[in-house]
């Protein structure tokens, strides 16, 4: 059996869910630089900016997440994407030396990625 598209994802033969997992990212990436106006725009308020991240980004990543399996890698992916969608949306430079929690504080969250797909 070979690698196939199913219902718009790619399942591999052997189970391996990382090309899907780099190609959902890529994906939603591309959608967040799409919608860089709301980012840079300061009359929208942070909140209402984390809701449209949540569904217009983040819905792209998830779709067909339920049939991933993951590695410790893919985890970590996962974990960097969502911290590169809360920088793009505060226009938080990796040259400012700012931790993840410091952003996760500043917006009043916790990491959900990960946890939405465990749960």
């Amino acid at each position: 059996m070979h690698d196939c598209k199913f219902l718009g994802s790619y399942k591999s033969a052997d189970g391996d869910c990382t090309k899907e997992i780099k190609r959902r990212i890529a994906m939603a990436r591309q959608k967040a630089v799409v919608l860089a106006s709301i980012w840079k725009d300061q009359n929208i308020k942070t909140a209402t900016k984390v809701k449209v991240m949540k569904s217009m980004v983040w819905a792209v990543f998830q779709y067909g997440m339920e049939g991933w399996t993951l590695k410790k890698s893919d985890r970590n992916r996962i974990e960097a994407f969502e911290m590169w969608c809360w920088r793009t949306m505060l226009s938080i430079s990796w040259q400012e030396h700012r931790t993840n929690d410091s952003i996760l504080t500043e917006l009043g969250l916790e990491r959900e990625l990960m946890e939405e797909w465990q749960s």
